[in-house]
């Protein structure tokens, strides 16, 4: 019973309801635990016409868990909440009902507190903790924190490790997904009074056609196309006279629809691989450019050798294909670097105006991911056709030798030759060395002829000619022209006439020395003269160690050395 509304709530018959309980405050008084005293105090604690009653939290249960363990893991919940801002949280458990549709994986919680703090005497101050700007979303996400310890726990001791739940989102977690939305039951009861308005307008439909005799033409439906979308429908207010805008939310689309769009564009997502789409997109760029890359290789291959017509054919192709495909690479680039642009463009603007980021909405994400799927599709299929150009290219070259259209011929460089250009390599450099610093030039040699050795054996013969020599003695006079002397006989020759030195030993140098020396002593006169070196005596010679231990069998002890006792 509602005393402020005077209106009676009638429970009895719902389905599905497993469990509910209240839970409260050790000192809570006995009325908390009755559900419509409880709400009734609420409700008559609050003086102010916009006040907040209650507060609501969902839970999402785990299918795998069994009843008792669902019901456990929402009463840890619940006794958490109550620890931690002192309230009365009053827990309802729901199970899928079979036959209405529902999905039998749907167990769920409703955790509706209290906004007051429960004491003994009833209603005590607001938990403002929870409406704080800054705190408020600090202690949702440490509620979030906190089922998902509890769920995580509770399906690993039921032998469940592997299934795991995750409080962030598929964006934070990594996963290129969009998410699906929830269908609740006023969206459902929408839908299903849309269906009889439909079905009542086919109807009509019939019996105009049939009573006109034209028969049923086209779909069904009164012709306006205005009854298939939900802004028709007479939906609730927000608590301030205000009508949610159906039609702009859903974008002229039924709940359902979109649902079921958002889980066809998961569904193509899922035979990519997890890797986000935009570094796919680009790592086939990547490999598309190296495939640029071994083209143009072909090309100046077909321009410096004789290849055959089939592959000069294939060639021409695949640059022909190249430069086809060449407009739809710029443009899927330019439109993907446009998306990523406008996504960040969105974040800094928010983050300028309102100091955060807020989520990006379901129909953003989902034009997104349909314009990058469209764009690794096209990028991917004119990858393959352009890998299957290159690769029947190398094929076909691998099957016949290459044969080049000219050979190049290596040049020998002569020992002149590298000697002529060492030599214009250093008066290039000696040009540019300043004058100060340059070497004095060399002194001048005689002439090639004065030195030669040939020529000074021709005239040593002509002189011994005209001398009148015997024939016997004479030497053969060589022909006019010299012959131009190897490097071994130049090298011979050369030993030939220089003069053997004489090596002397030590005592020969010291003994000529001596001489020299008396030679001057003797022009000195007496005052000057200095007293005669002593003559010298041959130092004895001494043996060495090892004769030593010879004689005295091994071992020499060394002779004692005199104390300050011996005389």
């Amino acid at each position: 019973m509602d005393d402020r509304l005077g209106f009676a709530h009638h429970y009895q018959h719902r389905k599905g309801v497993a469990a509910s309980f209240i839970l409260a405050p050790p000192n809570a008084p006995e009325t908390t635990y009755n559900r419509a005293l409880l709400w009734n105090a609420a409700e008559a604690a609050e003086t102010r016409k916009n006040s907040r009653v209650a507060r609501e939290v969902i839970l999402a249960l785990p299918h795998e868990l069994s009843a008792a363990s669902r019901e456990a893991l929402v009463r840890d919940q619940s006794q958490w909440m109550v620890n931690r801002y002192g309230v009365a949280v009053d827990a309802a458990i729901h199970t899928p009902v079979e036959g209405d549709g529902h999905d039998r994986r749907n167990h769920h919680a409703h955790l509706l507190f209290t906004t007051r703090e429960v004491t003994k005497d009833g209603f005590g101050k607001k938990t403002r903790i929870l409406d704080d700007k800054e705190q408020g979303p600090q202690e949702i996400e440490l509620i979030r924190s906190v089922w998902e310890t509890f769920v995580n726990d509770a399906l690993e001791r039921d032998g469940f490790p592997e299934a795991k739940i995750d409080r962030r989102t598929l964006e934070d977690q990594g996963i290129d997904r969009v998410p699906q939305v929830h269908i609740g039951p006023e969206a459902k009861a929408i839908e299903e009074r849309l269906k009889d308005e439909d079905e009542e307008g086919e109807g009509k439909k019939e019996d105009e056609d049939d009573k006109d005799g034209k028969g049923k033409q086209g779909k069904g439906g009164n012709g306006d196309g205005k009854q298939n979308t939900p802004s028709n429908a007479k939906g609730g207010d927000d608590g301030k006279g205000h009508k949610p805008d159906y039609k702009a939310i859903d974008q002229d689309r039924r709940r359902s629809d979109l649902a079921k769009e958002i889980k066809d564009v998961n569904t193509e997502r899922a035979k990519w691989p997890h890797t986000p789409l935009g570094k796919q997109i680009r790592g086939i760029e990547a490999d598309m450019s190296r495939l640029d890359t071994r083209l143009r290789h072909f090309e100046r291959l077909e321009s410096k050798t004789r290849l055959s017509g089939v592959v000069r054919s294939a060639i021409g192709k695949a640059v022909k294909f190249s430069k086809d495909i060449l407009a739809g690479r710029v443009e899927r680039r330019r439109t993907l670097r446009l998306t990523e642009r406008e996504k960040q463009i969105r974040v800094n603007r928010q983050k300028e105006r309102y100091k955060r980021n807020y989520r990006e909405g379901i129909h953003a994400k989902l034009k997104d991911m349909r314009t990058r799927l469209d764009i690794l599709k096209g990028t991917y299929t004119d990858y393959q056709k352009y890998k299957l150009f290159v690769d029947s290219i190398e094929k076909a070259l691998a099957a016949q030798p290459v044969k080049p259209t000219f050979e190049r011929q290596s040049r020998i460089i002569t020992n002149q030759e590298y000697a002529l250009k060492l030599q214009l390599k250093a008066a290039l450099v000696r040009e540019n060395v300043l004058e100060r610093f340059r070497p004095p030039p060399p002194p001048a040699r005689p002439s090639k002829a004065t030195v030669s050795p040939i020529r000074a054996v021709i005239e040593r013969a002509q002189r011994q000619q005209a001398r009148g020599a015997p024939e016997q003695q004479r030497q053969p006079i060589p022909s006019q022209e010299p012959q131009k002397p190897t490097t071994s006989s130049l090298f011979n020759m050369k030993a030939s006439q220089t003069k053997p030195v004489k090596i002397l030993t030590p005592e020969q140098v010291r003994t000529k020395s001596e001489k020299i020396v008396s030679e001057i002593r003797q022009n000195i006169s007496p005052q000057y003269k200095a007293q005669p070196y002593p003559p010298k005596t041959p130092k004895p010679k001494k043996m060495s160690g090892k004769f030593n231990k010879a004689a005295f069998g091994g071992s020499r002890k060394p002779s004692p050395k005199p104390g300050p006792s011996q005389p």
